[in-house]
């Protein structure tokens, strides 16, 4: 979820306001959309790579 100049978070629970953008919790989606740049397309903003990173720490451990 990006949330006006707010930095963009993970929200696992969709419940946080702000656009949000869905990816599915699979490792290929996520390492996809680091390649792709989906997120940054989505959010018109740069994403650092410690997002994607912690994103998929997440979908490797089943945190979501």
């Amino acid at each position: 979820v990006k949330y006006q100049d707010h930095p963009p978070e993970i929200d696992w629970k969709q419940n946080k306001p702000g656009r949000g953008a869905y990816l599915c919790p699979q490792k290929e989606c996520v390492l996809q959309a680091k390649k792709r740049h989906g997120l940054e397309k989505n959010y018109r903003c740069k994403i650092e790579p410690m997002f994607y990173d912690e994103l998929l720490k997440q979908v490797e451990k089943n945190e979501f």
